[in-house]
């Protein structure tokens, strides 16, 4: 009786083979690239975060802050401290003027 209890509330013991359902880990190993916009605004918001609290350029090629943006965003590739402190600063100067 007690089987019979199982497979009334849980359903049988078959799985459905039509559904494929990704695994956790899967999303995580990922290395796909970004889509050039996400990868924008989070350039962005990384300069911001830089130049606010005062941080050298530099800082931004250390290992253990590249480990930090690989592990916390796959797919995302952190710019070269040059990149930061020319291009993009440069950039955010322009827009910031515009406003």
């Amino acid at each position: 009786m007690k089987q019979n209890v199982n497979k009334e509330v849980f359903g049988s013991n078959t799985k459905s083979k039509s559904v494929k359902q990704p695994t956790i880990t899967s999303h995580f190993n990922n290395t796909n690239s970004l889509p050039t916009s996400k990868a924008n605004e989070i350039n962005q918001t990384i300069l911001k975060a830089w130049v606010c609290c005062g941080f050298p350029f530099h800082t931004i090629e250390n290992p253990f802050i590249i480990d930090l943006f690989r592990i916390a965003i796959p797919g995302y590739k952190l710019p070269s401290r040059d990149i930061f402190s020319n291009k993009l600063l440069d950039q955010e100067i322009i827009r910031i003027k515009k406003k």
